[in-house]
């Protein structure tokens, strides 16, 4: 593990987890846009409209992304914000390494 990181900045890896810590905590305590989701997934099963009365926000997907979010409701709404917040975290570092793997092989300028 040690070889892995040698040579690499340890500044780098802290500001990662300074700032998965502070996305985690932000969505612990007043959630993000999952909470637009949920409410949406509920009324589905409720058997009301999922497009009004949304008190978070409008909700602009298809039913079947309700459906499939049903599961969720299941844990409890804090832990399933944090997990919601560090799974869009996860997200975001994988499509900024794949784009940044495509421009490094199609601009001769970034090669090392």
């Amino acid at each position: 593990m040690i070889a892995a990181l040698k040579g690499k900045s340890y500044g780098y890896y802290l500001l990662l987890v300074l700032v998965l810590v502070f996305v985690s905590v932000k969505a612990f305590k007043s959630g993000t846009d999952i909470n637009v989701y949920l409410f949406a997934s509920e009324q589905l099963f409720n058997g009301k409209d999922i497009y009004a009365e949304n008190p978070y926000n409008n909700y602009l997907y298809s039913p079947l992304f309700a459906l499939l979010l049903r599961v969720i409701p299941f844990l409890d709404s804090s832990f399933t914000r944090v997990i919601w917040a560090v799974f869009n975290f996860v997200l975001a570092i994988r499509i900024w390494k794949i784009a940044r793997s495509v421009l490094d092989d199609s601009i001769p300028l970034l090669k090392k």
